[in-house]
C-alpha cells in the first residue's frame, strides 16, 4: 500500500508540537493548548496512517474530553480545548504530552519504513 502524502505534512506538525512541548515557556495546559492551535488542529484524521489512527484519536479525544461550556441560549461560551484543560490534572496533561512524543517517534518510523519499500 502507497504511503498517505499527507503522513509527512502530519510528522512535520507533530515534530514541531514536540519542539513546543519541551522548550514552551508555559506550564503543560499552555503548552498543550498552544500546540493543538498552532500545529496540531490542522491534522486530519485521513493524514495519520490506520494503524496509529486509533492513537491520535486518543490524543485529541483527551484534549477535548470535557467539550465545550454553552450558555443558556446554547451558544459555545468556552471550547471543548479550553474547557478540558481548566479540569484538566498536570499529572493528565503530562501523559497526553508523552503521548503525542510517542505517536511522532511512531509516525516517523512508519514513514521511514515506507519509503525503504521498492
Amino acid at each position: 500500500m502507497p504511503m498517505n502524502p499527507n503522513a509527512g505534512y502530519a510528522l512535520e506538525k507533530l515534530e514541531l508540537a514536540v519542539i513546543e512541548l519541551a522548550t514552551g515557556k508555559e506550564n503543560i495546559k499552555g503548552r498543550l493548548r498552544d500546540i493543538h492551535m498552532l500545529h496540531l488542529h490542522v491534522i486530519r484524521d485521513a493524514d495519520i496512517p490506520d494503524g496509529l489512527r486509533n492513537d491520535w484519536r486518543a490524543i485529541i479525544g483527551a484534549l477535548t474530553k470535557s467539550g465545550p461550556k454553552m450558555d443558556s441560549q446554547g451558544k459555545v461560551v468556552i471550547g471543548s480545548l479550553a474547557n478540558t484543560l481548566k479540569r484538566m490534572r498536570l499529572s493528565t496533561g503530562s501523559k497526553i504530552a508523552s503521548n503525542i512524543v510517542v505517536l511522532s517517534e511512531q509516525l516517523r518510523a512508519h514513514i521511514e519504513s515506507k519509503a525503504k519499500q521498492p
